[in-house]
């Protein structure tokens, strides 16, 4: 039988090929964090440089492992996350705060690994019972989580609500009488409830706003967004992410 040789050329074109394929795809992933706290993102100095750990770094390293990566962290505030994302210099980010409508037509979005929902907080000697009793009162929000999205509801017609930039400052004022309700994402509001350090109570049941919890990046790199939703399916479906999840909420 004969066998007809193959150019010297085309394998050399053929290995190049194979060797930028497989460097593009074993680069890593630079990915935005805030420094959110406990449980979502924390960070340690040590002689090796940041030290970053929570739900957000576990996840997030789990979804670069299913695509074949590894993550690397870049340290963002609320304040300049977008900038850093438009100017590339880091190729996703995990906000903390739910995605908006503008975000989901600006950016390529990976499907929710999380629902988001909130809950309306007072303290424990108002007599403030039911969400039905939230009118003509002063609802108090973190500016750079909920507020976009809670001055489009219908607690806005009848209530002031008020923007802070820290949660410190937010109890602080509630516990003062500053200001009548707090809103809070609905885990961190029964985690601030369980460690029984504030005289709070919870009002109702939490409700849905915003369109879930997810992960950003520009629109010239869905290929690689499509490739995180298999990542976040992946996990979902052979119970890693409910080990992630539970490791930080249900400890």
């Amino acid at each position: 039988m004969h066998l007809t040789r193959i150019p010297k050329i085309p394998i050399m074109v053929f290995i190049m090929m194979l060797f930028i394929s497989t460097l593009s795809l074993s680069s890593p992933l630079k990915v935005g964090v805030s420094i959110a706290g406990p449980p979502l993102v924390e960070r340690v100095n040590t002689a090796q440089g940041p030290y970053y750990f929570g739900f957000f770094i576990d996840l997030m390293n789990n979804i670069c492992k299913r695509i074949g990566t590894t993550c690397i962290y870049q340290e963002i505030t609320l304040n300049n996350e977008f900038e850093f994302l438009d100017s590339g210099k880091i190729d996703v980010l995990i906000p903390i705060k739910p995605y908006t409508s503008s975000e989901l037509k600006q950016y390529a979005a990976s499907i929710p690994y999380a629902v988001s929902k909130i809950h309306f907080i007072t303290s424990k000697d108002s007599p403030i019972s039911d969400l039905a009793d939230i009118e003509n009162k002063k609802i108090g929000v973190i500016k750079q989580t909920f507020y976009d999205l809670l001055v489009q509801t219908s607690f806005q017609n009848h209530n002031q609500i008020v923007a802070y930039n820290k949660e410190s400052d937010l109890l602080t004022d509630l516990a003062q009488h500053k200001i009548d309700v707090i809103v809070l994402n609905n885990i961190i509001a029964q985690r601030l409830l369980n460690n029984n350090l504030y005289n709070i109570k919870l009002i109702g049941q939490d409700i849905p706003l915003g369109q879930g919890y997810g992960i950003l990046a520009l629109t010239d790199k869905a290929a690689l967004i499509a490739e995180i939703n298999k990542a976040i399916l992946s996990l979902e479906k052979d119970g890693t992410y409910t080990s992630i999840y539970d490791k930080y909420y249900n400890p």
